[in-house]
């Protein structure tokens, strides 16, 4: 039986690099989005991510805006300036 390595992809919080084949991390997607692992599952900080993805993934539509957001790593929006008309 052939056995082949699904290098990972990216990951939601990047943490630990596999040299030259990607890099591992807290929501780490493998292949074309076909596989999810999520490193340090047990902290519970992970379990709104976990949610997350399972919704997404039983939706058929990754949202990786809400993963970040989950994961608190959500880009801040840019302060607006203000303008005053007189």
């Amino acid at each position: 039986m052939t056995i082949e390595m699904i290098a990972p992809q990216f990951a939601i919080l990047p943490k630990w690099p596999l040299a030259d084949r990607g890099i591992f991390g807290i929501g780490t997607f493998y292949g074309s989005l076909d596989f999810f692992h999520l490193f340090e599952s047990r902290k519970d900080s992970s379990i709104a991510l976990f949610k997350a993805v399972s919704e997404c993934v039983i939706g058929g539509k990754h949202d990786f805006a809400r993963y970040l957001a989950e994961a608190g790593q959500a880009p801040t929006p840019k302060k607006r300036r203000k303008f005053w008309s007189f």
